[in-house]
């Protein structure tokens, strides 16, 4: 299975958690990131009261849809991150074949974390020892952990050219504001329905993974919690 997820979608955020309990199965997911609101400005945007009125009611409608014993923060951020910068470090670490640690940290970073997944600086700090432990052959990736360039972009050609292809596969399914899973035939499956079918995918699996860990001691820039 593939989805196409943002990192500060709620429902993805969920869905990503259902789909750490299928790594190492015959429906592991193939996870590709996508930027639901590329017009959120690179510096974030802190939406008006009302706006968050909106965010706060869609969070509470997806908390309904948590299977048992699934932990989710008790509120979502007040801030909406650009996630450009995020797409290439995600880009750069599915690469080095670490995608599941970062998207795992990205998700964390922001929903339990209140992190701008935006800043390149809090990246670093973020994803610099998931992609050292990766098998990239570039320098500055497996010496030194660079995720993002400082202009939020990707490192190489190759996270580069991933980028791209997964925005124009997402845009020819719909581009659709919330999760998007596509099967092996080529049939398709959004929202909440997305949500639905990985909990029967994983039905009688343990669910202990779904208990949100701390993040990592390290001091990470960018927190925006009000």
């Amino acid at each position: 299975m593939i989805i196409y997820g943002d990192f500060t979608c709620p429902m993805c955020y969920l869905a990503s958690w259902r789909a750490d309990l299928l790594d190492g199965t015959a429906d592991a997911v193939d996870w590709r990131a996508v930027e639901h609101q590329p017009t959120v400005p690179l510096t974030g945007l802190r939406p008006a009261r009302a706006e968050l009125e909106g965010l706060s009611g869609r969070w509470a409608t997806m908390s309904s849809l948590r299977m048992p014993g699934e932990a989710v923060p008790g509120r979502s951020p007040s801030f909406v991150a650009s996630t450009q910068a995020a797409v290439a470090g995600y880009a750069e670490a599915y690469g080095a074949g670490v995608a599941e640690p970062a998207r795992r940290a990205l998700f964390r970073a922001y929903w339990v974390g209140g992190l701008d997944i935006g800043n390149p600086e809090v990246l670093r700090g973020l994803l610099g020892d998931i992609i050292r432990s990766g098998h990239s052959s570039s320098r500055p990736l497996h010496e030194w952990g660079y995720a993002v360039t400082s202009a939020r972009g990707p490192v190489t050609t190759a996270a580069f050219l991933l980028i791209r292809d997964w925005r124009e596969q997402w845009s020819e399914l719909g581009s659709p504001r919330e999760p998007l899973l596509v099967d092996a035939d080529g049939s398709t499956t959004t929202g909440g329905d997305v949500l639905a079918r990985l909990e029967g995918q994983i039905s009688g699996r343990p669910t202990d993974r779904h208990e949100l860990p701390a993040l990592a001691p390290r001091p990470l820039a960018g927190r925006f919690w009000t």
